[in-house]
């Protein structure tokens, strides 16, 4: 084992910056002294916010420290990597430096502006930047009101400047400047309807190479957002060559992009694409997909025959039937990437069974209660997201009148670790092997930097979908730093002074660490990201 474990995460904040975090954890017996993270990024991309040297002193035994930068974006960033070194001094006082894994951060362009300008201008300067196109064919949707979203949808990073109809379709010229680097973006979108198949062909323009491909990313995820509303779409995506390339349930037979430059890591599944060009020639519509059922494991649980498995209430949500019984709540000192806020491991007994939602709570079960809809990943089968604990609170409090109830609320800490364990002491519901999280969860390595429909993946022991990954999920504990006086009846831990509140199961924006059972974290109970959701448990 190496004498430093290096764990490194990031996220977007709200005024677009990085809040990039290092977190040093020393695996010796010993402390280590004069440690200092140092930060590499490229600075033609980003601007620093504070010192790019951070002092984090002395590291006692199994403790950690993190490291915290604020990275400015001067344009969009895409796979970008972030580098570090850790420098320190053994318990013989010997100097080390460590250099830290690569971290690819992405941040498409959140911080761009409409940038006005006549048609002339939009064609002389689309004569002269960097170039990428890609292109997208959907089915079940209508073209006049794709681009009619595509145009709402843009309207507030992006300026109009002109829309004409031309061969059937009709293009679209929008242009951005982002906020940063005064950088322009262009984009001419030819949205076209033939026998039912929607082809959208787009070209992305800029002076700066180095945002291009996060722009156009940008787009193609906004359209894809857009076309998941609609139930029957299905989505064939062919994109240029020097961009990974994912055509969901489609084949491509012969696929010629931008003058037949051809293609590169195609990942394919289902129907076949006979024959793709884009550039100026035909699509030629690919065959309908053909889909079977696929089959879900009943839910296993172990109480009364009185009381049902499964209950389903008038939204639609399901509910699976989680046994009274003890557990060993936590992760012992073993246990790989364990973090010291998952312990000491404590018995807790929970006294009465409960039923706990099968999968997250969806967009459309959200919009059934609160008539809105504030997630950033447009779905009704996908998690509800952007969703604080109080947002939550307010979803239950409204369920639980239309029901003329109170049995609604959120999990305890405890019910939920209890229920994604599912009779397990291993590090995932599965076991110990984490290279088999991809069949239980969607995370950082599959998720495509997105959220999923729930219960895609297999279920735990139990018969819950998502509790690793997907989304974080809310549940009713105020943090505590380890469980040294936690309950151990089950209840939520609601004393202490701490304003925050715990949220469990990782996300698709988190390493697999994250998704353990037993892996915890806290954010202030008013925040909101496309990566919190939750999961109800409802009361017997």
């Amino acid at each position: 084992m190496a004498d430093i474990e290096i764990k490194r995460g990031y996220e977007v904040l709200p005024d677009n910056n990085i809040r990039f975090g290092i977190k040093i954890t020393n695996n010796t017996d010993s402390a280590i002294s004069d440690v200092e993270v140092i930060l590499d990024y490229t600075k033609s991309l980003f601007n620093f916010e504070g010192e790019k040297i951070q002092t984090l002193g002395n590291i006692p035994p199994t403790i950690p420290r993190t490291a915290k930068f604020i990275l400015k974006p001067l344009g969009c960033i895409h796979k970008e990597n972030i580098e570090a070194t850790i420098q320190y001094r053994d318990h013989k006082w010997e100097k080390h430096l460590v250099k830290m894994r690569p971290k690819e951060v992405h941040c498409v362009c959140p911080f761009l502006k409409g940038k006005p300008m006549n048609r002339g201008e939009f064609v002389e300067l689309s004569e002269l930047g960097h170039t990428a196109e890609a292109g997208l064919n959907f089915q079940g949707v209508d073209a006049a009101r794709l681009t009619s979203f595509l145009v709402q949808t843009c309207k507030s990073r992006h300026y109009k400047v002109d829309e004409h109809s031309i061969e059937g379709g009709t293009i679209l010229y929008l242009a951005s400047e982002s906020i940063g680097e005064k950088a322009y973006y262009l984009l001419t979108a030819y949205i076209k309807e033939t026998d039912g198949l929607i082809q959208v062909m787009l070209r992305a323009v800029s002076d700066k190479p180095h945002g291009l491909n996060g722009f156009l990313n940008e787009m193609v995820g906004s359209i894809r957002h857009i076309v998941s509303t609609v139930q029957s779409a299905r989505e064939i995506g062919v994109i240029r060559k020097e961009q990974v390339i994912n055509i969901i349930d489609s084949v491509v037979q012969r696929s010629t992009f931008a003058g037949g430059e051809g293609v590169a890591e195609v990942n394919i599944e289902g129907s076949i694409v006979q024959r793709t060009k884009i550039a100026g020639v035909e699509v030629t519509a690919a065959q309908t997909p053909q889909y079977s059922p696929v089959d879900t494991p009943t839910a296993v649980t172990a109480s009364s025959d009185e009381t049902p498995k499964t209950v389903t209430n008038f939204i639609g949500m399901e509910f699976v039937l989680i046994p009274a019984g003890e557990f060993k709540m936590g992760s012992p000192l073993s246990e790989k990437h364990r973090d010291s806020d998952e312990g000491p491991v404590h018995t807790v007994t929970i006294k009465k069974a409960y039923y706990m939602s099968k999968y997250e709570v969806t967009q459309k079960q959200w919009r059934e209660v609160m008539d809105t809809n504030p997630s950033n990943f447009k779905g009704d089968d996908l998690p509800v997201e952007r969703v604080s604990w109080n947002d939550a609170q307010e979803f239950i409090k409204k369920l639980n009148k239309k029901e003329s109830t109170d049995k609604y609320r959120l999990p305890s800490e405890a019910e939920w670790e209890s229920a994604a364990r599912a009779g397990t002491t291993t590090p995932y519901s599965f076991g110990n092997d984490e290279s088999n999280l991809s069949d239980y969860a969607w995370y950082y390595s599959n998720s495509g930097s997105k959220t999923h429909p729930v219960g895609q993946k297999q279920p735990n022991p139990w018969g819950l979908y998502d509790m690793h990954g997907n989304v974080w999920e809310w549940v009713q504990d105020k943090w505590h730093s380890d469980y040294d006086g936690a309950p151990t009846d089950g209840i939520a831990w609601e004393s202490g002074s701490s304003s925050y509140r715990v949220r469990r199961g990782g996300g698709w924006l988190r390493l697999a660490e994250s998704c353990r059972s037993a892996s915890r974290n806290n954010r202030d109970p008013g925040d909101r990201s496309g990566n919190f959701g939750f999961r109800l448990l409802q009361e017997i």
